[in-house]
């Protein structure tokens, strides 16, 4: 069998986070670059445990806190 995992909706995530940091300018390369990094980084965290991730995008790495601290 499979185990399938559901977590809550949220409405912040990297993909909006991107594109209200767009709207007010350039995107400040650092903050992009530690934000991506974190994400990465779980991605690495899941697939140690084993975890396939079906649908990997920037709307589906989301923060409950809506800071980029929060991934």
């Amino acid at each position: 069998g499979q185990y399938v995992l559901v977590f809550e909706c949220a409405d912040f995530n990297l993909e909006t986070f991107f594109s209200s940091q767009s709207k007010k300018g350039p995107v400040d390369l650092p903050e992009a670059r530690d934000v991506l990094s974190a994400a990465a980084s779980r991605l690495q965290q899941c697939e140690a445990a084993g975890l396939v991730h079906g649908d990997v995008s920037l709307a589906n790495f989301v923060s409950k806190s809506g800071t980029r601290s929060g991934y």
